[in-house]
């Protein structure tokens, strides 16, 4: 398979972020998030969302990238630099569409998001939080070689207390770009 080209979100791109990540919820959430919201309001959640974080970010804080074939968007990455520096750049967003698991686009964009620190922040590990009921996020993370260092009950998706646990890795010392 040829590669994914990975490109920089914009503003034009929050539909579809928005619609990738309701897709993406309601194949993964069901059963931990209430039906309610995944049926009826997790595209209009997300479109704000997206709206407004993809009209204000600091490119040179934030990277948004996408994955695309044949114009239409596979998946796609977000990392906040700041958004908790005490344990390194959060890795905040990583999302493909259901038909494009297992294809590598995931690995292909959490690789560029490693690459995007090391370049832009060098020295800086990559944290983020996961769901701990979402396995399949999770055996993903553990062959990237994330280690769990914390869990918590966190607000999600309106959610006021869901399992979570936090997934690091340090810094990287060099490209990460190698084969999965």
């Amino acid at each position: 398979m040829a590669p994914i080209p990975l490109l920089p979100a914009t503003l034009q791109d929050a539909q579809s972020v928005a619609r990738l990540q309701a897709q993406s919820w309601r194949s993964t959430y069901r059963g931990m998030l209430p039906d309610d919201y995944l049926d009826h309001r997790v595209v209009d959640d997300r479109l704000e969302y997206w709206t407004t974080r993809l009209a204000s970010f600091a490119p040179d804080r934030t990277l948004v990238l996408k994955a695309v074939s044949d114009g239409s968007m596979l998946g796609y990455v977000c990392v906040l630099l700041d958004e908790e520096p005490k344990w390194g750049a959060r890795l905040d967003n990583l999302h493909v569409t259901p038909e494009s698991k297992g294809t590598g686009i995931g690995y292909a964009l959490f690789q560029a998001a490693r690459d995007w620190i090391a370049r832009v922040s060098p020295g800086t590990p990559m944290h983020l939080w996961c769901v701990e009921a979402n396995r399949v996020a999770r055996r993903f993370y553990d062959r990237q070689g994330g280690t769990i260092v914390e869990s918590a009950s966190r607000s999600f998706a309106g959610q006021p207390s869901v399992p979570e646990v936090r997934y690091w890795w340090p810094p990287l010392t060099g490209p990460a770009t190698s084969a999965p």
